[in-house]
C-alpha cells in the first residue's frame, strides 16, 4: 500500500510539474485582461478544468458523483455554490465539477506567493482573516464582482480545512451572498478528500474507495419569512445530514 501511495504522489507530482507551463502558457496572460474579460473568460477557467481533471486521475483519485444534472443547470442560473471543506485539493474539484464557467471564488490570503498571488489578486476573492472588517470586504467585493459580471460565487463556509470528516461549524457568509444576489444556494458534499490528503499533509495517501461527491437542490432564501440565522442553520442541517448517511454507509 505504502509503494502504491508513493507511486501516485510521483505521478501526481510530475503531473502537476508538467501542467504548470502548460497552464501559464495558455490561462496566465488573461488574468492581465480588463475585468470584463478575464472574469468572463470561460478560456481560462476551461483551461483550469481540464489541467485539474488530468492531475486528479494522475493522482489516483476517483469519484462517485450523484446530482450531476444539478450541475448542468447551473449553466443558465448564476448561483451561490457551497461547499465542505476537507483538503487543499478540494480546488481542483472545484474545477473539475464547474468546469469552464465563470465563476469569483473566495481564497485564503496567499498574496505573497509570486505567481499564484498574482492570479488570486486578479481572479479570485482575497479573504483577510484577521478582522472582520476585512471579511465584510471580501464579500462586499464578490458581491460587485457576481452583480458586475453575473459569475457563480463559489465559498467553503466552515472557512478553513477540517481533517476529521465532519461538517464544522458554518459561517454566515453565504446567507449575505444570497440575499443580497438574490440567488439560489447549490450545497455541494464532499467526502474523503480528508483521508487522502488532510489538513497539514504534504503526501496523499491512497484510498481504495472513491470520493464521494453529492450535489443538493437548491436552496433559497427569502427574507421576508426567514432570518439568515434560520437560513444557514437550513443549509447547515443538509450537510450534517449527508454527512451522517455516507458514514453510516462506510
Amino acid at each position: 500500500m505504502k509503494l502504491c501511495a508513493f507511486f501516485y504522489n510521483f505521478r501526481a507530482c510530475a503531473t502537476f510539474i508538467a501542467l504548470t507551463p502548460i497552464f501559464i502558457i495558455l490561462a496566465v496572460p488573461i488574468i492581465f485582461l480588463p475585468p470584463s474579460w478575464r472574469y468572463a473568460s470561460r478560456w481560462y477557467y476551461g483551461v483550469g478544468h481540464y489541467c485539474s481533471r488530468i492531475f486528479l486521475r494522475a493522482a489516483g483519485i476517483s469519484f462517485h458523483l450523484e446530482g450531476k444534472e444539478k450541475l448542468d443547470a447551473l449553466t443558465t442560473t448564476p448561483a451561490v455554490i457551497v461547499i465542505n471543506h476537507q483538503s487543499c485539493l478540494d480546488a481542483f474539484i472545484v474545477e473539475m465539477l464547474l468546469g469552464c464557467q465563470p465563476r469569483i471564488a473566495f481564497s485564503n490570503d496567499y498574496s505573497r506567493a509570486p505567481l499564484l498571488g498574482t492570479i488570486l489578486r486578479r481572479m479570485h476573492v482575497i479573504v483577510g482573516r484577521s478582522s472582520v472588517r476585512s471579511s465584510n470586504a471580501a464579500l462586499d467585493k464578490a458581491i460587485d464582482l457576481a452583480k458586475t459580471h453575473g459569475n457563480h460565487v463559489v465559498i467553503f463556509p466552515e472557512g478553513t480545512r477540517h481533517a476529521d470528516g465532519h461538517v464544522h461549524k458554518f459561517y454566515r457568509g453565504f446567507t449575505v451572498l444570497a440575499e443580497q444576489l438574490n440567488r439560489p444556494v447549490v450545497p455541494i458534499f464532499c467526502h474523503g478528500m480528508h483521508k487522502i490528503m488532510p489538513k497539514g499533509s504534504s503526501c496523499m495517501k491512497q484510498r481504495k474507495e472513491p470520493v464521494f461527491i453529492r450535489v443538493g437542490d437548491q436552496f433559497v432564501f427569502d427574507p421576508a419569512t426567514q432570518t439568515r440565522e434560520e437560513f444557514l442553520e437550513k443549509v447547515h442541517n443538509w450537510f450534517i445530514l449527508e454527512a451522517g448517511r455516507v458514514n453510516q454507509n462506510q
